[in-house]
């Protein structure tokens, strides 16, 4: 089920379940962390997102932009709060959505990473640079690039 692999995305299409499609879980981090220590977390999985985890699970999810828009406004990386950049409502979608559905809720919300989540859990990311992976492997299928 792990992104990038030529073999998974084959024969997968925009109405596949984004279970087929969705990278691994991303790493998840506390609200009280720092800016550093987020984007550390992030580098270190290799991905541009992490969860943020409550007493109750996840509830919100920080971006590498996030962190970005934070630095360039002067946030001091070893002193700001992740939760103070983070988004406030966690957007996620389950294992059985299919490809297109998440690319409308990503359109809509204007946002590059979803959660896929199961029984509460997360248990995966569906990344935008994956779709448009998918894109132009199933263009290149077709013969419509």
């Amino acid at each position: 089920m792990v992104t990038g692999d030529s073999e998974v995305l084959h024969g997968c299409d925009l109405l596949c379940p984004v279970a087929h499609l969705m990278r691994g879980a991303p790493p998840f981090v506390d609200p009280e962390d720092t800016l550093r220590a987020a984007a550390q977390a992030m580098a270190g999985q290799k991905t541009g997102a992490a969860i943020l985890l409550g007493p109750d699970g996840p509830t919100s999810i920080v971006t590498e932009q996030d962190i970005v828009r934070a630095l360039a406004n002067s946030a001091d990386p070893d002193t700001f709060w992740v939760a103070d950049v983070a988004s406030r409502d966690l957007v996620a979608i389950d294992p059985e959505t299919t490809v297109v559905e998440a690319v409308e809720l990503m359109a809509k919300a204007h946002i590059r990473h979803v959660p896929v989540k199961s029984h509460g859990e997360v248990m995966g990311m569906v990344v935008a640079e994956d779709i448009l992976d998918l894109l132009g492997s199933t263009a290149l299928r077709t013969g419509s690039a």
